[in-house]
């Protein structure tokens, strides 16, 4: 079911991405085309895989990293619309309540590579700690 929630957002040729990454996160090649699945300006992606650990230790550092990254790469300036795009990639059966829901997938559908980086991050994390996660959400704390 998580997995049609992101091939709807992302595209199936993204959700095929992760699913493969996600069966063998140790394959070299299944992270390179998770990667070029990201699209968005060159060195966003590298940045991306080298830091995605600040949201691992805390969500607010991670949330301002990851919102100061998005506009150094010109991603996207809306910093509501970042945190939106974390929380859709990591929890997504959380948000159901929000008034404003229809309206924020509307724009992150016009922002596809900001949900798709903060997805990446997310698999990233799920796959350094699958042993405590055992799906496809990470366990940041919101």
């Amino acid at each position: 079911m998580i997995n049609r929630l992101y091939s709807r957002l992302c595209g199936p040729r993204r959700a095929a991405a992760e699913t493969a990454y996600l069966e063998n996160p140790e394959s070299a090649f299944a992270l390179q085309k998770l990667e070029r699945s990201l699209g968005g300006p060159p060195g966003f992606v590298a940045i991306l895989r080298r830091d995605y650990e600040k949201l691992e230790a805390s969500t607010d550092t991670g949330k301002q990293w990851y919102a100061d990254a998005a506009a150094r790469y010109k991603v996207s300036l809306d910093r509501g619309l970042w945190d939106f795009a974390l929380q859709l990639a990591s929890r997504p059966h959380q948000l159901l309540w929000l008034p404003i829901l229809d309206q924020l997938h509307q724009a992150i559908g016009e922002s596809a590579v900001l949900l798709r980086a903060a997805r990446m991050m997310a698999l990233l994390s799920v796959a350094k700690n699958r042993d405590r996660s055992g799906g496809s959400l990470p366990g940041w704390k919101w």
